[in-house]
């Protein structure tokens, strides 16, 4: 296909798209002028790569080259103004969506997309002790199972556990419960574990959402006049938001119950013959503690003394050996990580952008919302305070175009997510 100039944005959607090639055992070919569109999914609690995928085959691909559910989809692609390496996501192909003949005698099939560790995983179990810090853990986990590395944040406390016959993201997914940063205390725990096309992660959740956004990073729903808007239409595009959804948010029911906003801990230390009980509360969060947010629930709220979650601990104080035990911090992370992961989400905001490379599952970004006010009711400014903002990446979806001009397009749709009002 024609190159490009990367370091130019000439046109909305812009991204050039090296190849797309599938492979197996007996050999690979470029799928540039079948494939029509291919989707890419990331999510922070999703620990895999999922997509999908759409063939015109016209010319007895299917027949030749037979796709069974076992080959790889290999992407490398760049938008304009990404200074980085090009990007590369690597896709295996599990499941035959649909297959559809039309009247051209072409045969549309869709195909379902999971990552080639993801298929891994689902045949592979734990059975192993490891010991070390829960990041330490992960990270040997990950090399072992998968054989590769990941972006870890540190954690807090040596442990040693013995793993029995669990996937190893399953087993991955249980530490990241019970974890909390070295910079942290408790109330910080729960890490999130997942993969993007830069690979897998396991991040504090709390960090997270506390991390600087790049630059480029900022989004507005609306045009707004520009000095040189000749030179900088293209780019400026980049930063619109459109099809902008603000779904279901603050659901309540669902949080009190699920331990968002606290609940009691009973804890039972058989070494010490004794047990107590604990109030668990939302003003112990560190979104209720930030006074630049706006808590969920007000300081005064009786939600902040809720009994609607219980949790029952077995704590040893001591070892076998008598000495002390110093894990009682990571055993009592289990009702703060329930509080962080029930509201992570307390504000959404859906939105799709033009394709940019550089976006991941994790990122932040900085967004601006008009008021939706009449223009002569509006005596400030013609932003929305509360709505705007600094929001998390959620999830993520890379959707790329083949029209048969050559000139293919990326467009990104966000799932934009904040822990507070």
């Amino acid at each position: 296909m024609p190159s490009e100039n990367l370091d130019v944005q000439a046109r909305v959607n812009q991204v050039t798209v090296e190849d797309v090639r599938i492979s197996a055992a007996g050999g690979d070919l470029s799928l540039l002028g079948q494939v029509v569109s291919l989707d890419i999914f990331e999510n922070i609690f999703s620990p895999f790569l999922t997509g999908n995928m759409i063939l015109s085959d016209g010319v007895g691909m299917m027949k030749n080259f037979p796709i069974t559910g076992r080959e790889i989809v290999t992407i490398r692609y760049k938008t304009p103004l990404d200074t980085g390496d090009v990007k590369e996501a690597k896709l295996q192909i599990v499941s035959q969506i649909s297959r559809t003949r039309t009247d051209n005698r072409n045969d549309v099939v869709q195909l379902r997309l999971l990552s080639p560790f993801g298929f891994s995983d689902l045949n592979q179990t734990v059975s192993k002790s490891y010991s070390g810090t829960h990041s330490e853990i992960v990270s040997g986990i990950v090399n072992d199972y998968y054989g590769t590395s990941v972006d870890a944040d540190a954690t807090q406390g040596d442990s040693k556990y013995a793993f029995t016959f669990r996937k190893p993201s399953e087993q991955i997914q249980r530490l990241a419960s019970t974890s909390f940063a070295i910079s942290k205390d408790n109330k910080s725990s729960g890490y999130v574990f997942y993969e993007t096309a830069s690979g897998f992660k396991f991040k504090n959740l709390q960090k997270l959402f506390d991390t600087s956004p790049n630059e480029d990073f900022y989004y507005v729903d609306a045009k707004v006049n520009r000095a040189n808007f000749e030179m900088d239409e293209f780019t400026f595009q980049n930063h619109i938001m459109r099809d902008i959804v603000l779904p279901r948010a603050f659901n309540r029911p669902t949080q009190l119950t699920s331990g968002g906003f606290g609940g009691i801990q009973y804890t039972v230390d058989p070494t010490q013959k004794s047990w107590n009980a604990k109030q668990i509360s939302y003003l112990d969060s560190p979104a209720a503690e930030l006074d630049t947010k706006h808590p969920i629930v007000a300081g005064s709220s009786r939600l902040n003394n809720t009994a609607a979650k219980i949790y029952l601990l077995n704590r040893q104080s001591k070892n076998i050996d008598n000495s002390e035990n110093t894990l009682s911090d990571l055993a009592e992370t289990n009702a703060y990580s329930q509080m962080n992961y029930n509201t992570h989400n307390d504000t959404t905001i859906n939105f799709t952008v033009s394709g940019d490379s550089r976006l991941e599952a994790g990122k932040t970004v900085s967004i601006t919302l008009q008021k939706n006010e009449p223009d002569l009711s509006i005596t400030e400014s013609e932003f929305d305070d509360e709505k705007s903002g600094l929001y998390l990446i959620k999830s993520l979806h890379h959707k790329f175009y083949f029209p048969n001009d050559q000139k293919i397009e990326l467009k990104t749709a966000l799932q934009c997510v904040r822990n507070f009002r």
